[in-house]
């Protein structure tokens, strides 16, 4: 009965067991407190947007480990497979985390890489049955990848707190069977705690940027090669220390070779694709050494360009300076041959690279007015030879104004640039041809306004600017033409003691043409005076005179003809088409009726009827061109009605101050004729009769208005 009763150091060491299984029960709930926490964790911040990213695979490794902690299955075949596959999809997931460590670029490890380390991993925790091996393989893998994060951004960019607690957490449990169970537990749930601050902190960082360059790109992948290479070294020691640990046995043997064979085609694949790499960036440094030259052939050309460019530069201000000098001095058909050579002979010696240079003045149909050249004229034209055609007027092509100005030139090089220059050359010499037609043009200007106002001297010579002052009639004529000279013509003189005539025309249009025709009506007028003193037979004799003239022209003349008889106190008037006098007395203001006849120069038989009136109170008379009604017109201006009731006004207000009237009305009509625009020659003749007994002197006076 002694001898069945446990002993007390069996009894110490199950009591031992029992507490050492409490604290990895505690240890195994805790995971599965922080897997969870994790988890949650990685679906609710930026850090876990990814499906399959750190925090998520992270927390899978610690769910599936404390999951198959806890599991306790009564029989030995599940007492052996559920802990194997529990641990198994946690080694995975712990794994694919650290492959997927946010400071990594991830992307250099492919699915199948991470798949073939899996592989490994599972196969050395199958050959010995044993966590520590496959704890070791995590932990080592953690120590790369944190030498290679601090190599690449260094311990201070990101927290690695999660990193260094994994690989403290793993490194603990390779240590548990040789750890004491509140120790394991403490140690455990610290570095599990040690993870979630560091996810917290990671969570909260920037993104990581998605792209770099080529060379830095190359660069990292040779470095994580260079650390896989390591990892292969460790993995290979991990395997040697369970072969000499452990002892052998077929599925342990069997385990083992795989996990050779697998480990060694992924080393052979590791160095392929190494190599591949290296290969890469040998390739990428060539085509940078290439893209280089390239570029640096440009920046020559470009060197090359700019020089030629400010040559031109400095040639073409040259150029301008000279080409400026020549072209400000005075100019005239005389010298503008010569200071075409001058040009020519500046450009020549000035262009860089010229050897030949000809500038021709041509007709359109390709004659040649004037030519110069320059340098030896080649054989054939060959590369760098220029034409250039310039138009200089549309409308002349005579050897003084030439249709074309051309420059030939042969140089070194045929450029735009180059080609622009030559265009400028056209350019000066087309404007020494047009600055020619300008002085002409400008002379014939001043030779035509010089004689203009001859012609005006003359033609106001004709127009009498004295007053006439007789007994019974004074007058006083006003003439203001539109342009320099103009159609109208008034004349007044004493034919004998007892006849004064008064004349006013019009002739169709105005300028040179109507003034031409002023001096044959008075020529014919004076001439008809002497045969006959009644109006109508003067214009009856006009009309013959002037029509062959006037048909010829296709002009006519619109004229009123006035006779004062002083003897009988009488009045005779005719009209050809003239518009009809201003009647102004102090009892009437009116349109002066009497007869109209037709224009002088429209019919060979035309008649012009006679109107007389008896002479019966002091009254004035204005005879009046149509361009004094038409002053303004479109404009709301006075028209004859308004002319008449203004020109009343001014003889009403005379009544009653016994002023001087035609002072009054020639004033007046200056005065208006001054605020409006005028279209047409304007002439008045102001006749002021005297009713019989009231007039007291004769002659011709000057009075000034």
């Amino acid at each position: 009965m002694e001898a069945e009763q446990p002993s007390a150091a069996a009894q110490r060491d199950r009591m031992e067991g029992v507490e050492v299984v409490v604290w990895q029960t505690m240890l195994y709930a805790f995971s599965l407190f922080v897997s969870l926490y994790v988890l949650l964790a990685s679906r609710l911040t930026g850090a876990g947007s990814c499906r399959y990213g750190y925090g998520f695979l992270l927390g899978g490794a610690f769910f599936f480990w404390g999951l198959g902690g806890l599991l306790s299955p009564d029989s030995p075949s599940s007492r052996m497979i559920v802990p194997f596959l529990s641990n198994g999809l946690a080694y995975a997931f712990a794994l694919l985390a650290l492959r997927r460590y946010p400071l990594l670029p991830s992307s250099y490890f492919d699915r199948w890489k991470s798949a073939c380390d899996v592989g490994l991993l599972i196969l050395l925790h199958f050959a010995f049955g044993d966590d520590v091996l496959p704890r070791l393989f995590l932990a080592v893998s953690g120590i790369a990848v944190l030498v290679f994060a601090r190599r690449k951004h260094g311990l201070r960019e990101y927290s690695l707190l999660s990193l260094a607690g994994t690989i403290l957490f793993w490194l603990i449990l390779a240590q548990g069977p040789w750890l004491p169970g509140p120790l394991l537990f403490f140690l455990g749930a610290a570095s599990l705690v040690a993870v979630c601050a560091g996810l917290g902190k990671q969570s909260a960082q920037p993104g990581q940027e998605c792209g770099c360059d080529v060379s830095r790109h190359t660069h990292e992948q040779i470095l994580v090669y260079s650390h896989y290479q390591g990892l292969v070294f460790f993995y290979s020691a991990i395997a040697v220390f369970g072969v000499l640990v452990y002892p052998p046995d077929a599925i342990r043997n069997w385990g083992l070779g795989l996990y050779t064979v697998l480990l060694t085609f992924r080393w052979l694949i590791l160095q392929h694709e190494k190599r591949g790499v290296l290969e890469q960036s040998f390739q990428f440094t060539r085509n940078l050494e290439r893209h280089f030259e390239t570029n640096l052939a440009q920046i020559r050309k470009k060197n090359e360009d700019l020089s030629r460019v400010l040559k031109l530069k400095q040639s073409y201000e040259e150029l301008l300076m000279k080409s400026n000098e020549h072209t400000m001095q005075p100019i005239s058909y005389e010298n503008l041959h010569q200071k075409i050579e001058q040009i020519v002979d500046v450009w020549y010696m000035t262009m860089i690279g010229m050897r030949f240079l000809r500038v021709s003045l041509q007709s359109e149909r390709g004659e040649i007015y004037y030519q110069t050249e320059r340098g030896s004229q080649p054989e054939r034209y060959k590369e760098g030879y220029v034409l250039v055609r310039l138009i200089v007027d549309k409308e002349r092509d005579t050897p003084l104004s030439p249709r074309y100005v051309a420059v030939e030139a042969l140089t070194d090089e045929s450029t735009e640039e180059v080609r622009s220059f030559y265009q400028l050359l056209a350019i000066y010499v087309s404007r020494l041809i047009m600055r020619c037609l300008q002085e002409q043009q400008s002379l014939g200007l001043r030779l035509m306004e010089q004689e203009m106002e001859l012609a005006s001297r003359i033609q106001f010579s004709l127009i009498p600017k004295n007053r006439l002052v007789l007994p019974d009639v004074q007058a006083k004529a006003v003439y203001i033409p539109a342009a320099y000279i103009g159609g109208d013509y008034v004349d007044y003189f004493s034919i004998n003691e007892r006849y004064t005539c008064f004349l006013i025309a019009d002739i169709s249009g105005h300028g040179i043409p109507a003034s031409l025709l002023t001096t044959g009506i008075r020529n014919s007028f004076r001439a008809v005076v002497q045969m006959c003193t009644s109006p109508d037979e003067m214009l009856v004799r006009l009309n013959h005179l002037l029509y062959e003239d006037l048909s010829e022209t296709r002009s006519y003349i619109t004229m009123l003809i006035a006779v004062f008889d002083h003897q009988e106190m009488v009045l005779r008037i005719s009209r050809a088409g003239h518009p009809a006098p201003f009647y102004l007395s102090g009892t009437k203001q009116i349109h002066l009726t009497c007869a109209r006849g037709m224009g002088l120069g429209l019919s060979l038989a035309a008649e012009y009827p006679l109107d007389e009136w008896k002479v019966e109170e002091d009254f004035t008379l204005l005879l009046y061109t149509d361009g004094l009604i038409n002053l303004g017109r479109g404009r709301q201006i006075p028209d004859s009605e308004k002319w008449l009731k203004l020109l009343g006004r001014v003889i009403k207000a005379d009544q009653a101050r016994e002023k001087d009237r035609i002072a009054l009305l020639e004033r007046e009509i200056w005065k208006k004729t001054r605020q409006q625009q005028q279209n047409d020659d304007i002439s008045v003749l102001i006749l002021d009769v005297k009713a019989p007994g009231k007039g007291e002197r004769g002659g011709i006076e000057d009075v000034s208005v």
